[in-house]
């Protein structure tokens, strides 16, 4: 059964008040805030907001996932370097609940990654899932999502089906949703979350208002 439905890319736009109200109304839904080296701080990508932002979250009582790209993902699972990420996010890593690692594409990977107890690890997955499937086994904090799309809204209906909790993305919208979580709850083994990026935005800045037509949508679907 769905159990809940994030929302990523809060930005520099983003009203944190808004969002509390938001989770008020919506208590399933959890909102996705990406993170990378090249882009945080910089004012160079609007779906990347800068630290402020992020500390404004803190003490909100909201869902919050970091979504961690480039080099700092890549290091955790080739290399178990976690510092850049600490050294990013300071002690706003604590408000985060989960971390997602944007790495599919890594091919060669570590066997001696020591993932967080108290956290969750979403491993994105596309085509290879050799990685996912040797971390999945190994610990009881990491799960997978499918991503066909990596944030750019190209929506494939061809979805895994996993024994484990898992995540589903790429291309879901309001126009799509409810047909997707139909399909989805009919063969998904376990509970499963979804995630959309691209389509609850407009102009390329975040729109709750898009959010809240979709969480409508899924709200009956909710266990």
């Amino acid at each position: 059964m769905l159990n809940r439905v994030t929302f990523t890319g809060v930005d520099n736009k983003t009203n944190v008040e808004d969002l509390v109200e938001f989770k008020k109304e919506f208590p399933f839904v959890e909102f996705g805030v990406l993170v990378s080296k090249n882009n945080t701080n910089t004012n160079v990508n609007n779906r990347y907001p800068n630290l402020s932002v992020i500390n404004s979250l803190r003490n909100k009582n909201l869902n919050l996932a970091c979504h961690l790209c480039g080099s700092i993902a890549r290091n955790i699972v080739q290399k178990n370097e976690w510092q850049g990420v600490y050294d990013l996010l300071g002690d706003t890593f604590d408000i985060f609940d989960r971390f997602q690692l944007n790495v599919s594409g890594v091919h060669e990977f570590s066997t001696e990654v020591i993932f967080p107890k108290n956290k969750q690890f979403l491993i994105q997955l596309k085509e290879d899932i050799s990685l996912y499937n040797f971390y999945k086994y190994k610990f009881d904090n990491v799960f997978g999502f499918q991503d066909n799309s990596g944030g750019m809204g190209v929506f494939q209906d061809d979805w895994r089906v996993e024994d484990k909790y898992f995540g589903y993305a790429g291309g879901l919208s309001e126009k799509n949703v409810v047909s997707v979580l139909d399909k989805l709850s009919n063969i998904a083994y376990n509970d499963f979350w979804v995630d959309m990026e691209s389509s609850v935005r407009t102009d390329e800045w975040f729109d709750l208002e898009k959010c809240r037509k979709v969480a409508v949508l899924c709200k009956d679907f909710i266990k």
